[in-house]
């Protein structure tokens, strides 16, 4: 599977003579920007391939990776023979999984960086087979740890079809295997494997003793944070549809790009605002036209004046709108209604100006992100 997953990764030959550079649009498949992605691996030594966690001098194997069902019991694990954590070690576990699952199922899969996994899917086209069979979350402990859009997307309790499981099966799976790292660290390779065999065969008998209290427990659990939540929709006097669709514009507003500070952003304004302004002509022109059209209708053409009246009225109702847009505009530019804009291209003040509201823009929207994530906390302590 690395050799798979090193082969994908390879740039694919350009035709120029120069070496095609990347763009922050490459991964135009995902909810989110790639330079939303970029500061999630930012925050995880995980997603950092190329960042050793262990020595390779003192040791052949650095560590495992495990695959968990929902239940927390262990189906899969690999060595991890790289000072990293890479990628493909996910991948060799995920084609396992899909070979003894049915070709129509659907996978739901909780991962710490599952939004660079999704990624690297998507980009390379590693394991694209099953892409359309996966449904990716992060897991809701690490969930915090990412960017608020990459929340918005990946947050288990923001995706359908996780319910309320949080993913965590790992870190428990870890804490019961924490004491057998002193030992485990000199012993020989074999040895080490039938160790971890032995726990293994240990944990999964007691969590089969416990499975049917800890179905129990869970289900009550989630019927009891059901009938409150149906409770609270219901106090809302909101009806669901329509929370539906605010939840869909929050997530369209806050996933989408942050708009850049550049040197030829008050240019590209100014010539907005002129095509506006062509565009409102335009539309009085033809408003005119079909008026002085209607006028001219005998009195017997009711039909003809009918249909001539829907069409002014279809092109008012766009005048009105451009107007509403033109006057937005106008104002981020601080402009007069009739001012010559061709004498503003290259204005050095209003180049400032424009930059000043793009980073105005871009705090506001980290101060809204840094809200939402601190509200849970907040409801806690109020």
């Amino acid at each position: 599977m690395e050799k798979k997953v090193e082969q994908a990764r390879k740039p694919k030959p350009g035709n120029g003579k120069g070496k095609a550079k990347a763009t922050g649009n490459e991964v135009v498949d995902l909810a989110i920007s790639s330079a939303i992605l970029d500061e999630c691996e930012r925050s995880f030594l995980a997603a950092q391939e190329k960042v050793a966690k262990a020595s390779k001098s003192f040791y052949s194997d650095t560590g495992l990776m495990a695959l968990l069902c929902r239940h927390d019991r262990v189906l899969w694990l690999v060595n991890v023979t790289t000072p990293g954590e890479r990628q493909h070690y996910a991948f060799a576990l995920l084609l396992e999984l899909f070979r003894h699952l049915p070709p129509n199922w659907t996978v739901g899969l909780l991962y710490d960086i599952a939004c660079q996994l999704h990624r690297s899917m998507i980009k390379h086209g590693i394991l694209s087979e099953f892409l359309p069979r996966l449904s990716f979350a992060v897991s809701v402990f690490h969930a915090y740890g990412h960017q608020w859009p990459c929340q918005l997307v990946y947050h288990p309790r923001k995706r359908i079809g996780f319910g309320l499981t949080n993913g965590e099966g790992c870190e428990r799976f870890w804490s019961a295997l924490q004491a057998l790292i002193p030992s485990l660290r000199v012993s020989g390779f074999h040895r080490r494997l039938f160790v971890i065999d032995c726990r293994l065969d240990h944990l999964d008998t007691k969590s089969l003793m416990r499975l049917a209290l800890w179905i129990a427990r869970q289900y009550k659990g989630c019927r009891k944070r059901l009938s409150v939540a149906n409770a609270g929709l219901h106090n809302s006097g909101v009806p669901v549809s329509e929370l539906l669709m605010e939840w869909k514009a929050q997530i369209t507003t806050q996933t989408q790009k942050s708009p850049r500070q550049s040197k030829n952003l008050a240019d590209k304004a100014v010539a907005e605002v002129m095509l506006e302004r062509d565009m409102l002509d335009e539309i009085m022109v033809n408003i005119k036209a079909l008026e002085s059209q209607r006028a001219q209708v005998h009195k017997g053409g009711e039909e003809a004046r009918q249909q001539l009246d829907i069409q002014i009225e279809k092109l008012h109702i766009s005048s009105a709108q451009t107007k509403a847009r033109l006057k937005v505009m106008e104002k981020a530019l601080g402009v007069a209604g009739k001012k010559q804009l061709s004498d503003l291209k290259g204005n050095p003040y209003l180049r400032a100006r424009m930059n000043a509201h793009v980073l105005r823009t871009r705090i506001r929207a980290k101060v809204v992100e840094f809200k939402f994530e601190r509200t849970k906390l907040e409801r806690v302590y109020r």
